[in-house]
């Protein structure tokens, strides 16, 4: 899940041929995921409309909605400097 919630990544690198790492497939592991981060018994439907935004890249969870451009590019130019 940490590479599907990486905005840059997303599920762009799967194989969308293998049955769980399609959209479907990957819901469903989000979903055990949350009931067992919350200890529910079912996920609400607003969780899975969320998630498949997310995962279709649509409404507050689009690049765009996210500026995910603006923080590569700010990222990019930014120096660090290591004091040792």
């Amino acid at each position: 899940m940490a590479v599907i919630l990486n905005p840059y990544l997303c599920n762009q690198c799967f194989n969308c041929e293998v049955a769980y790492l399609t959209a479907m497939g990957l819901s469903n592991i989000a979903k055990r995921l949350y009931l067992c981060m919350f200890h529910v018994e079912a996920a609400p439907l607003e969780f899975f409309a969320a998630f498949h935004d997310y995962l279709d890249d649509q409404c507050e969870f689009s690049a765009e909605q996210m500026q995910l451009k603006e923080f590569k590019a700010y990222h990019k130019a930014e120096v660090w400097q290591v004091v040792l």
